[in-house]
């Protein structure tokens, strides 16, 4: 169990990829589910120039051509910012890219709530002003073999303390590590997403589950 005490100011050197056009997948002609519905999350790979180099399909709902299409768009007409050491060199960095439709409709490109987290933690309380279940994202570096070595929130907000416990249990994770265009494994710049939920309200869900 973790335990998690106030919040102050904190800022990250990191640098997660960011692609400089955004709404990438408005671009798409997708083909959807009946009723109108898809969704589809790529993983791309950005070298330190900011070139993606390699994309592939993480998550679809819906016919596997979208994800294709979107990787191949994403090679073929996006630049992105790139992702930045705890020094500020621009090295390899991992990014997902997801695009959603709705009703035949362009959805919008935000990680949707129900995206898996890579940990699932109890503690004691909530950090202040976070809901039941609230998502920490973590930019973490990570070596060719996928071990973390450096470490940090996006959340300004968060007390260093709880920065280091959430970071403590990234660290206990091995992440698959980047691979060049050359398909050789490489250190870089990913994200590491991290869902808190406190062990009173862990209690109530398992009291419910129990009952029924």
């Amino acid at each position: 169990m973790l335990w998690l005490i106030g919040m102050a100011a904190s800022s990250a050197a990191m640098a997660l990829p960011v692609p400089q056009s955004h709404a990438i997948g408005q671009q798409l002609q997708p083909e959807l589910n009946k009723g109108g519905s898809a969704a589809v999350k790529v993983r791309v790979v950005v070298d330190p120039s900011g070139a993606p180099v390699r994309c592939s399909v993480r998550f679809k709902n819906g016919p596997a051509r979208n994800g294709d299409t979107l990787c191949a768009l994403i090679r073929a007409q996006t630049r992105f910012s790139p992702a930045l050491n705890v020094q500020g060199i621009p090295t390899f960095g991992v990014t997902y890219v997801w695009s959603r439709w709705d009703r035949g409709t362009w959805a919008g490109d935000e990680q949707p709530s129900w995206d898996p987290v890579d940990v699932a933690l109890t503690t004691n309380q909530v950090p202040r002003g976070y809901p039941e279940g609230a998502i920490f994202q973590l930019i973490v570096f990570t070596s060719h073999v996928g071990s973390i070595s450096d470490c940090e929130a996006t959340d300004t907000r968060l007390n260093r303390h709880v920065v280091d416990l959430l970071c403590r249990e990234a660290r206990a994770v091995w992440i698959t590590p980047a691979k060049d265009q050359n398909g050789r494994a490489v250190p870089s710049v990913q994200q590491f997403m991290v869902r808190l939920t406190s062990g009173k309200r862990l209690e109530q869900v398992m009291k419910k589950v129990r009952s029924r």
